[in-house]
């Protein structure tokens, strides 16, 4: 079953191992086929399972090279699969109660993926352990089979009310936080990136607003497709507003180390992400009032997400200028997905809530209320005294 989006197609699950083999001879089937009889009894074991004697042989031969840079380009790609299942696990938990049949059954497929990936990740990890050159991309993997390690234990027994989303959110983003450092150690002994412990606090202020950026999205999402009761829509108030609230603490820890690097055009970048942040806080000073319609909150959400676009990109400046050279990974990349998410915002709002709709259901909501009846009861005699 296809569950939004989590299926990967069999044509990308298979293209770096038909890149292997095209470019690497040595790896081909029987050739492969021949070596694994002289270690294991199971014809059908897969490559990893080469002693580390043969291992050493075949780094030490020339013609192997290629073979471990797509080693690492798997390990790389499995563990860019594992981030994005947690953006699904995310985004279900923010959708779906998890007593629902909907969760059950997203939490029962990430769950599948993940612990593919995992024992993807151990065995070809057997490639790179022994040499001690490849400490670092070992100590990165190990980081990322840990953090699915610990995805896998807690998912099945995950249960939390609509008032404890912000705890279940945070716990996603450490997840996702850890799995982006060990990508990032990843790029680094591929010679990907320079790292620089003084740009750490560029790029956390860029990876955490990347992510609120996402979260606020899926509840802009939730917000525009479906009707909140009203104690819903009071848990909801108060996530967002946490959620927020801790974002500008975090902020507010980082712009003073980011203000202070030696760097002209990065001061400017610093001086002009005062004016979002500012307007973000007063966004939250609006739902920290508490008395919010439906609708009301879906303005403020879609703001949000622009004030926060705005600082990404104005992050991702700063990570240019001072230096940061993973350009493959910072340039472009909110731009792209905003664009892809307006998309299916805009399919979204065709297929099953307008705007409109909401404000519809809002007035309907606001009927049924006895104070509703006395202001048009009140309504109703001043007209007839007007009137008469």
């Amino acid at each position: 079953m296809k569950i939004d989006g989590i299926q990967e197609s069999a044509e990308n699950r298979n293209q770096l191992e038909r890149e292997l083999i095209k470019q690497n001879p040595v790896v081909k089937e029987g050739t492969i086929k021949a070596q694994m009889n002289t270690e294991v009894a199971v014809p059908k074991t897969p490559p990893v399972s080469f002693s580390f004697k043969e291992l050493s042989s075949l780094q030490l031969n020339g013609t192997s090279a290629a073979s471990l840079e797509l080693y690492m380009k798997l390990m790389m790609n499995n563990a860019k699969k594992a981030n994005d299942l947690i953006f699904y696990v995310m985004r279900a938990g923010i959708k779906n109660p998890t007593d629902s049949t909907k969760w059950h059954t997203v939490r029962s497929e990430i769950s599948s993926q993940l612990s593919t990936i995992l024992m993807k990740q151990h065995n070809f990890e057997a490639y790179f352990s022994e040499n001690p050159a490849n400490q670092k991309l070992f100590l990165a993997n190990q980081k990322i089979m840990n953090e699915i390690s610990f995805l896998l234990k807690m998912l099945p027994t995950l249960t939390f009310e609509t008032t404890g989303k912000y705890d279940f959110l945070r716990m996603m983003q450490i997840a996702s936080g850890n799995m982006e450092t060990g990508i990032q150690m990843m790029r680094e002994f591929q010679g990907h990136i320079e790292h620089a412990t003084r740009l750490d606090s560029i790029v956390d202020a860029r990876q955490e607003t990347n992510w609120m950026i996402k979260v606020l999205r899926e509840f802009g999402n939730m917000f525009q497709s479906r009707h909140l009761l009203p104690y819903e829509l009071q848990a909801e108030n108060i996530n967002i507003w946490k959620l927020g609230s801790e974002y500008l603490k975090l902020m507010n820890q980082l712009l003073p180390q980011i203000g202070a690097f030696p760097n002209g055009n990065i001061k400017i970048f610093h001086q002009q992400a005062t004016k979002p942040l500012t307007e973000l806080f007063q966004e939250l000073q609006r739902l920290a009032d508490g008395q919010m319609t439906q609708g009301g909150i879906a303005v403020i959400l879609d703001r949000m997400q622009g004030q926060l676009t705005r600082l990404a990109q104005l992050f991702q400046k700063m990570e240019i200028e001072a230096g940061f050279t993973d350009t493959e990974r910072i340039l472009g990349s909110v731009d792209a997905e905003f664009a892809s998410d307006m998309t299916k915002m805009m399919l979204l709002a065709q297929q099953e809530m307008s705007f409109f709709d909401l404000l519809v259901k809002d007035f309907r909501s606001v009927s049924k209320q006895p104070i509703f009846f006395m202001i048009v009861a009140i309504f109703i005699i001043l007209l007839l005294i007007i009137l008469f």
